[in-house]
């Protein structure tokens, strides 16, 4: 959850990704390289929305010692790295396989300088809902697309606030009910086909009920046009079968603030 928004129009502006579909790109297959594209092209929107969450940043005067990055995945804490270089980075997410990817992503002289200097930055294989850690560790609480896929939004939001020091701010970022609209209206009968993700409303009151602050809601659509529903297929699949963040055709994302 971001902690103040001021937001301009801009903000609210409908932005086209256009992301051209092979149709030979079969998230099945087992060719390391067609696994190693898919998984490239499933987290280009996780990287999109962390930009525009660092964005959000120049608008908030706050300089955290520790920050936890809850559910970081395999793009790591780079965008946080750049922003606080002085601060102690605690990498949570509760998929190896997604740490392990994040610490071989780091470049030669990020490593360099880790032995030089010793590392700032830990990783930890843990649940974001059941963190390991003392009451108020974390000046800051990073997620980015994370919460949505949490079993338990109330117990992980007040998890984060006991991890959370006083006036220390949670960031963060999730899927909102529009997202894969298209692919829900698109089944006939009424089964769940499709996972039903949270209004920003019910995130906003869970976040009172946990003790924050100020909580501050926004909302921002990224459109994903595919040339067809093979393409689409992929991806999701992809999304589920690499454990990634998680994967929309056309999806609403919130932002929230609080202190």
């Amino acid at each position: 959850t971001v902690g103040q928004f001021f937001t301009d129009a801009k903000h609210h502006a409908v932005t086209k990704v256009a992301g051209r579909v092979e149709l030979s790109l079969d998230a099945r297959s087992t060719d390391p390289v067609v696994l190693k594209r898919l998984q490239e092209r499933v987290h280009a929107l996780a990287r999109e929305v962390e930009h525009r969450m660092a964005e959000r940043l120049a608008y908030v005067r706050h300089d955290p010692e520790r920050i936890l990055n809850a559910g970081c995945g395999a793009a790591g804490c780079a965008v946080l790295r750049k922003r606080y270089p002085a601060a102690e980075i605690l990498a949570f997410d509760s998929a190896l396989g997604r740490l392990e990817r994040a610490r071989d992503a780091r470049s030669l002289a990020e490593r360099a300088l880790t032995l030089l200097r010793g590392s700032r930055e830990h990783i930890v294989c843990a649940d974001i809902s059941a963190l390991p850690l003392r009451p108020g560790a974390c000046g800051m609480i990073w997620s980015n697309l994370a919460l949505a896929w949490s079993a338990d939004l109330a117990a992980t939001i007040r998890e984060w606030h006991r991890v959370l020091s006083v006036g220390g701010l949670l960031m963060f970022s999730t899927y909102g009910p529009d997202t894969l609209k298209e692919l829900r209206a698109a089944y006939v009968d009424t089964l769940p086909h499709v996972h039903p993700f949270l209004d920003m409303h019910d995130i906003g009151d869970a976040l009172v009920a946990a003790g924050f602050a100020d909580p501050v809601m926004d909302m921002e659509p990224i459109t994903l046009t595919y040339a067809s529903l093979d393409g689409l297929i992929a991806d999701l699949r992809a999304t589920a079968e690499d454990g990634a963040n998680g994967m929309d055709a056309v999806g609403a994302f919130g932002w929230g603030g609080a202190y």
